[in-house]
């Protein structure tokens, strides 16, 4: 070893540095106490996963700036400044969302928890050292994210857009600017999530703060979403500035401080950017006062702190063990199921992200048919048919997804222990559970439609919601042979792509296409024949399907098989 690696080796095992390789550990694999409640994904995998969405925009961008294109559309001059400004909105909203999605999800990580206490008060380190090293992990994963998010899309998307322009200075100087205002947003939106906490932190005592965590993580996700989604919307009202209610969401200041670095300091969205030099500091120092004030108090009794479900339902579950929960196997593991639903921090976000999506895309559905010229119609528009076929497709989606999330793993032995191996309950338990959260949806949509629209339409509506329900917990739970929330994570495989492409496609059959045939349906009375065609068209598959999977031998999974490197053709069956 050199004399010049001795002084380096020396500062990385000094005590802060050791403190500051801990916190951002715990930030990128989780705080899971069990070691092995967290998905275990590679951090070169995460940080491909995050930077992929604006990779993949910038693509899609060449059609729009392609010199040839534009010259088919009879455009041979383009202003960049002007055309570009819905992209870079979207740009900028995209690095906020991501960041502080990732903020709402691992502040829970970043915070210190039971195990930091039990490990680190023991050693001669100062709660100084320790608060500090965290301050930094924080801000060395805040500028990791803002750099990851922006890796591709920074570079990429202004080599899209030089294409229609002749000037050959151009491109630095739109590269400059667009890479610096997305990574300050990124930065901007993950110390704004983070310090969001931190007064709530401050301003509560720590067990009350533990129990509105995870409802606030849910509206925060759930505003970031709806902020992504209505990026396309929001360039068409910067028109209307100051007038308009857009200048308040920091997504515009940040475009208004492009606007501002590009020189067009003389108007009104420009102004805006001279925010952002005001809320940089501002949003800073509430996170350092907050962090500083309630550190400790959260440290000291992260010891005390007990998770756990408030045995609330008693009455519930009772009339459910004489109704729909018909073995001891299902009574038991229906009460495990929902109390850990409800009391894993994690599994309760994951469900509140999924219904915050829900509620963006509905949301959607509203304003597409909230036109004048429609509210006066007899009967619904089928985009409000398409809001609860939107909640019950996102339900059952997060529901699906959580239930391969494993809780502890390590306790698993119980169920090993007293389960039989061959047991077939797991899928009609499963059912059960998702039918819990999703058939409270069509029935609230009958009430709705019904006072609005008449029976008729009520009617309609349920009777397709709870269809669809039933279907798509069937279909939702081919192969599953598993006790919910007691299997390791699934291996990733390349299937998880195609997988991901049918769920966008079911989406447009389930929700768009039976929107659609419910309101033709509800016109005229042609249009209920294609929407039974379709429904019964569903059930068949999902029959034959569960009819094709009953004929196996079912083995119980505790521990998912890793993917095979090499898939064989099994040509035998054939001789």
């Amino acid at each position: 070893m050199t004399g010049a690696s001795l002084p380096a080796v020396t500062l990385r095992r000094r005590p802060f540095f050791q403190l500051l390789r801990l916190f951002c550990g715990r930030v990128i694999h989780g705080a899971s106490e069990s070691g092995d409640g967290e998905l275990q994904l590679s951090t070169g995998l995460v940080l491909t996963i995050l930077a992929l969405p604006g990779a993949l925009y910038s693509v899609f961008l060449l059609d729009k700036y392609s010199t040839l294109l534009l010259w088919m559309r009879h455009q041979h001059r383009l202003d960049p400044v002007t055309a570009t400004l819905p992209d870079e909105y979207f740009f900028i909203v995209l690095s906020m969302a991501i960041s502080g999605i990732v903020a709402v999800w691992r502040w829970d990580s970043i915070f210190p928890d039971r195990r930091d206490y039990a490990n680190l008060v023991p050693l001669p380190l100062r709660s100084r050292d320790i608060f500090l090293a965290n301050a930094a992990a924080v801000a060395a994963v805040a500028l990791v994210l803002a750099v990851d998010i922006n890796f591709v899309s920074a570079p990429l998307f202004p080599l899209v857009v030089v294409g229609s322009v002749g000037e050959s200075d151009f491109l630095p100087r739109f590269m400059a600017v667009h890479a610096l205002v997305v990574a300050a947003a990124s930065i901007f939106s993950f110390l704004l999530m983070l310090s969001i906490a931190g007064i709530f932190m401050l301003l509560l005592p720590v067990v009350l703060f533990r129990r509105v965590s995870t409802t606030l993580r849910a509206l925060l996700v759930s505003s970031l979403l709806a902020l992504l989604v209505a990026s396309f919307t929001v360039p068409g009202m910067l028109r209307e500035l100051p007038a308009s209610w857009v200048k308040f969401l920091p997504s515009v200041w940040f475009l208004g401080l492009s606007q501002l670095l590009r020189g067009n300091a003389g108007s009104p969205l420009a102004s805006l950017g001279l925010l952002v030099l005001a809320a940089f500091p501002v949003v800073l120092s509430v996170l350092l006062v907050c962090y500083a004030g309630s550190y400790r108090r959260h440290f000291t009794a992260s010891m005390e702190l007990q998770h756990g479900f408030t045995g609330r339902g008693g009455a519930i579950f009772r009339v459910l063990d004489r109704t729909i929960l018909r073995s001891p196997f299902q009574r038991a593991t229906y009460r495990f199921a929902m109390k850990t639903l409800f009391r894993s921090e994690q599994h309760s976000l994951l469900l509140g992200a999924f219904f915050g999506l829900g509620v963006v895309l509905s949301s959607a559905f509203l304003l597409l048919a909230g036109g004048a010229e429609r509210t006066t119609l007899q009967s619904p528009p089928w985009e409000m048919f398409a809001i609860p076929l939107t909640m019950v497709y996102c339900l059952a989606l997060a529901l699906r997804i959580s239930f391969d999330v494993p809780a502890d793993r390590q306790a698993n032995w119980v169920f090993r222990l007293l389960v039989p191996g061959n047991t077939r309950e797991c899928v009609p338990l499963g059912r059960r559970i998702m039918l819990t959260f999703l058939a409270p949806v069509p029935m609230v949509a009958f009430a709705v439609f019904g006072s609005l629209w008449g029976w008729r339409a009520g009617l309609m509506q349920v009777s397709v919601g709870l269809v669809w329900a039933v279907l798509l917990a069937d279909l939702l739970l081919l192969k599953f042979r598993k006790i919910l929330f007691t299997c390791s994570y699934p291996q990733f495989r390349h299937g998880a792509i195609v997988l991901l492409q049918l769920y966008v496609l079911g989406f447009f059959l389930v929700v768009i296409g039976s929107a659609e045939l419910e309101a033709w349906a509800l016109v005229e009375a042609g249009g209920l024949v294609p929407l039974v065609a379709m429904l019964l068209i569903a059930a068949g598959a999902s029959w034959w399907l569960c009819r094709s999977e009953a004929a196996d031998e079912p083995t119980l999974v505790f521990e998912e098989p890793p993917p095979r490197s090499v898939e064989s053709l099994d040509l035998s069956r054939g001789q």
